[in-house]
C-alpha cells in the first residue's frame, strides 16, 4: 500500500515517525519546505487488488466478481498491475452495506447506474410513469 502525492506525483511507502499515511509526504519533494515541515497536500491511497480486498475486509475474488458484474469500475493500470484507489474502497463498502440490507448485486448495479446518470429515485422506481 502506498500514497501518491498529487502535488508532485511521488510515490510514498509506509509511514514516518508519528505521521499517519494520510499525512505522509516526502519532506524534500518540494524545495520550498524545510526538513522539519510536512507538506499538507491531497494524497490518494493506492492499492493492489490484494491490498484493496484486505482494506475492505473481503476477498480478492469478490473484488474481481464486482468488476465482472459491473458494480465496481476498473482500476488504473501501471504496467500489468491494476492500481485501485479510495473510490474503489468506498464503492466496495457501499456494495457490502447494500447487500447487508438485502439488495442483490443486480439491484445494486441498477441503483448505482441510475445514480451515476443523475436519475431521481422516482425515475429509478418507475413512479414517473404512474402520474
Amino acid at each position: 500500500m502506498g500514497l501518491q502525492c498529487r502535488v508532485v506525483g511521488e510515490f510514498v511507502e509506509g509511514t514516518a515517525g508519528n505521521h499517519s499515511p494520510e499525512r505522509l509526504c516526502i519532506h524534500n519533494c518540494v524545495n520550498e519546505y524545510s526538513h522539519n515541515k510536512w507538506i499538507e497536500s491531497t494524497l490518494v491511497m493506492n492499492y493492489t487488488v490484494d491490498e484493496l480486498a484486505r482494506a475492505a475486509d473481503t476477498m480478492t475474488t469478490t473484488v474481481r466478481m464486482y468488476q465482472n458484474k459491473g458494480v465496481l469500475h476498473a482500476p488504473a493500470k501501471k504496467g500489468r498491475v491494476g492500481i485501485y484507489d479510495d473510490s474503489h474502497l468506498d464503492r466496495i463498502r457501499l456494495i457490502t452495506e447494500l447487500q447487508r440490507r438485502g439488495h442483490s448485486l443486480a439491484g445494486i448495479a441498477d441503483l448505482l447506474d441510475s445514480y451515476e446518470r443523475g436519475e431521481s429515485l422516482t425515475d429509478l422506481l418507475g413512479l414517473s410513469a404512474l402520474r
